[in-house]
């Protein structure tokens, strides 16, 4: 087990082989007064939600020592929060590391060791039970930080490592409480998101999503990720971070947040290749592969990195195969007062247009749709710069551009499109967004017992959207030449916040915040918006048991500059109509639970309005007024109401070796008003394609040399268009394509039980830093049943892949 240090000056890691035992040895024999040294050095140190290794890397490069420890005895990828001035080193540390089976010796004037716990003086040195790599957040407990007054969820990179999730579906849906995202075909080429707390639209509903602090382009074209490069992953549900992130964050916020740097026990190299097969009812089996590099070099205070990923899979259907590759890139540089972070990242997808075998050749892709390919391509470039000016105030700046181009997509042939393939027409095209974003912190005490923070920024963004319009023609499947219309539009968002958090007794923590926000389009007049954000909490420990009451309020919208998604805003701008931000306020209300690092609970209550939705009067839903393909220019637009209430609830207990982790939600999202139309929606209707209950369990169980996990999770009651009983009914005559409006669609209204989900993963270290994991998706091998009946999904999957670190 390989032990490192850090040199202040250079930040290099030096490997020491010794074994546990004569390195606690060499500690304990140290001489005292060269121990007393390193330990007492003084230092200020103002952290807020850090990774542990980030915070001991700031004590190391500020104290000007080195510091060893082994990257297997502590959690290093655990968010910590603390604010210390003028303490020595061995102060800093006893509260960076709490309870952690690892105690700080100084062997030298300037080297201090984490070595593992002794049980007692005189007894045999044995190292303690090391904890697993957990991810912890507002362990106030632990901490000593002020916890927060919303729901928020923070995901480990390193858990999606060791369970090989590479999906946001497998990562996201029902693992955070409230959030769903429906199994998508690997030609599909837009993530698709059954509930966010519900539905903020009557079209697609979303989160803001955002890489390394820069907001993406498009957030549907973000589906896949890879885990080795993921540091975690922040979701806050809810309009309430809009106060801070500002417009379309109506739904909620994604951060994915990649690692930098090179932690102690880190390779240079790493190299991972998955090889499998995907069953199909519907064809033969389908050949699937995955393959990655990923290449590091530096220390921890100065390093870079470079990863390309590879994927492809087979025909599970005709004509449904895919093709991917992605390159990410980073540099990060800290010294003792600044930190650079540098990301670049580019992502190409090639996939066929499938034909669909439970529908008959009239609903299938013309022939020169399917001699094309759909072609997707991303890229993100941006950079990061913090500050610390001083003890007490901290500056930060993001710059970065993120954008895509789509091309040759074609709306789905069935008479009922979801309103998932509604948004993948309507993104055909590209865009580009630049965003540019200054903050900064200030932590004050105001008294022995009382302290603050302010938060002060601006943020502006330039958006660029070139859309794509085909006209019926290509989804009716006329074999005609193609009728394209295209347009651009260009639209800024500008963005004041500020956000005072206070803290009372260690026991009372309050937030305020508000922003401002002006969107600015072509030929409109600006929108000026004001987002506020109000929230309280309260902790009290009971011996071992913290508790944590939270309460809070807040307001976001959704811009009708939203081109790539919404027809609707584009052909009200034809029209000369003036259209606000939709718009979603909300209250939510919780309870934590956490019992030192042995089990956590959190439970929320919340109750969002979302309203000025837009809704049209020709198919009186999104779905039904892009079935013909073409663009509703003709049709009048209302403004809807949608109440979104409901219960979420996530725990995780660990048992030594076992860990289980669960997370549950019962959502009403329900139409309060639908326009004053006789439309296909009445007050008082659940939304189409809300999953009324969410949920997974997760257990885990570690061994030295091998280890497993499980996850079941399940969605179930959800109403949805019987799309495979439209398509008999157009093709037996019983009905025209221009019947399918108002009230005639709610006969075709169909209430779905629910899908299961099962995967597991099985690993096996091997000598030489190799190991081989076995992978089972879709164990329940179904096909069919999410979102609808005749949306076809890759069987039962197995995967064999091996891992090898140099």
């Amino acid at each position: 087990m390989a032990r490192r240090h850090r040199d202040p000056d250079t930040g290099a890691t030096t490997g020491m082989r010794s074994p546990a035992l004569l390195l606690t040895l060499l500690c304990l024999c140290a001489s005292s007064a060269r121990a007393q040294s390193a330990l007492e050095r003084r230092v200020s140190l103002h952290a807020q939600d850090l990774a542990l290794r980030d915070a001991l890397d700031s004590v190391a490069a500020r104290a000007r020592i080195r510091l060893s420890y082994s990257a297997e005895a502590i959690p290093a990828e655990r968010r910590v929060s603390i604010k210390r001035d003028a303490v020595t080193v061995g102060e800093v540390l006893r509260v960076l590391l709490g309870e952690l089976p690892v105690t700080p010796v100084a062997i030298a004037s300037d080297h201090v060791v984490l070595a593992p716990r002794t049980r007692a003086t005189g007894e045999d040195l044995r190292p303690a039970t090391l904890l697993e790599v957990v991810d912890v957040h507002d362990d106030a407990a632990a901490t000593g930080a002020a916890p927060s007054s919303i729901a928020r969820d923070v995901l480990s990179g390193r858990d999606m490592e060791r369970r090989n999730e590479s999906t946001l579906s497998q990562l996201l849906s029902g693992v955070v409480p409230g959030v769903w995202l429906w199994e998508q075909a690997p030609s599909s080429m837009i993530a698709n998101y059954g509930s966010v707390r519900g539905a903020s639209s009557f079209g697609v509903s979303t989160p803001k999503v955002y890489v390394d602090g820069i907001e993406v382009a498009n957030p549907l074209f973000l589906t896949h990720l890879t885990p080795e490069l993921v540091d975690r992953v922040e979701v806050v549900r809810g309009p309430h971070g809009a106060a801070l992130y500002g417009a379309d964050a109506i739904s909620g916020v994604i951060n994915i947040v990649s690692r930098h740097g090179m932690p102690a026990g880190s390779s240079p190299a790493t190299i991972r290749s998955d090889f499998g097969w995907a069953r199909s009812a519907f064809g033969a089996a389908a050949p699937t592969q995955r393959h990655a590099v990923d290449l590091r070099a530096g220390s921890a205070l100065r390093a870079g990195g470079l990863s390309i990923r590879g994927a492809t899979s087979g025909n599970y259907i005709p004509n449904a195969y895919s093709r991917e590759l992605q390159a990410l890139g980073d540099l990060r540089v800290i010294t003792s007062a600044t930190s650079v972070a540098v990301t670049g990242r580019i992502h190409g997808k090639r996939a066929g247009v499938p034909s669909n075998p439970l529908l008959t050749d009239a609903w299938s892709p013309p022939d020169h749709a399917r001699a094309e390919p759909q072609e997707l391509g991303v890229y993100t470039l941006g950079a990061t710069v913090t500050r610390a000016a001083s003890d007490d105030l901290t500056y930060t700046f993001t710059a970065g551009m993120d954008g895509y181009r789509l091309s040759n997509i074609l709306a789905s042939t069935s008479p009922a499109p979801s309103s998932a393939d509604s948004a993948l027409h309507s993104a055909a095209g590209g865009a580009d967004r630049l965003t540019l974003r200054m903050s900064s912190a200030r932590q004050h005490s105001l008294s022995r017992s009382v302290h603050g923070a302010l938060t002060v920024g601006a943020e502006q963004a330039l958006l660029r959207d070139r859309s794509l319009f085909e006209d019926a023609p290509a989804i009716l499947g006329d074999t005609g030449a193609l009728a394209r219309v295209s347009r651009v539009e260009w639209s800024t968002n500008s963005g004041v916040l500020a956000q005072a958090d206070l803290a009372i007794h260690d026991a009372v923590f309050l937030t305020a915040g508000s922003r401002v926000e002006r969107i600015t389009l072509e030929r409109r007049r600006p929108i000026v918006a004001w987002l506020p954000r109000m929230g309280i909490s309260a902790r009290r420990t009971f011996h071992a048991v913290t508790a944590t009451a939270r309460a809070s309020y807040g307001r976001g919208i959704r811009s009708p500059s939203a081109g790539a998604r919404s027809p609707y805003s584009w052909n009200a701008f034809r029209r000369g109509e003036a259209l606000g931000p939709e718009s979603q306020t909300g209250i939510e209300s919780g309870l934590d639970l956490s019992v030192g690092q042995l089990a956590e609970l959190h439970v929320t209550r919340f109750d969002q309005v979302a309203s000025g939705l837009l809704a049209t009067g020709v198919g009186d839903s999104q779905d039904a007024a892009t079935a013909s393909g073409a663009s509703p220019v003709g049709s009048t637009l209302h403004l809807g109401i949608i109440t979104n209430r409901g219960w979420e609830a996530r725990g995780l207990l660990r048992l030594d070796r076992l860990s289980l982790g669960g997370a549950a939600s019962l959502t009403d999202s329900r139409v309060r008003r639908a326009g004053d139309f006789a439309g296909e929606l009445r007050p008082g209707d659940r939304m189409l394609g809300v999953p009324r209950h969410t949920g997974s369990l997760t257990a885990e169980w570690f061994e030295r040399a091998w280890s497993t996990a499980w996850t079941v999770s399940r969605a179930s009651d959800w109403i949805n268009y019987d799309r495979l009983r439209i398509a008999h009914a157009l093709d037996a005559g019983d009905i025209s394509l221009d019947q399918l409006t108002g009230v005639k669609l709610r006969e075709f209204w169909l209430n779905y039980p629910g899908t299961t989900r099962l995967r597991g993963t099985f690993a096996v270290r091997l000598p030489r830093d190799m190991s081989m994991v076995l992978t089972a998706e879709n164990l329940t091998n179904d096909q069919l049943g999410e979102p609808d009946n005749i949306t076809i999904v890759p069987g039962r999957a197995i995967t064999l892949g091996l891992r090898a670190r140099f």
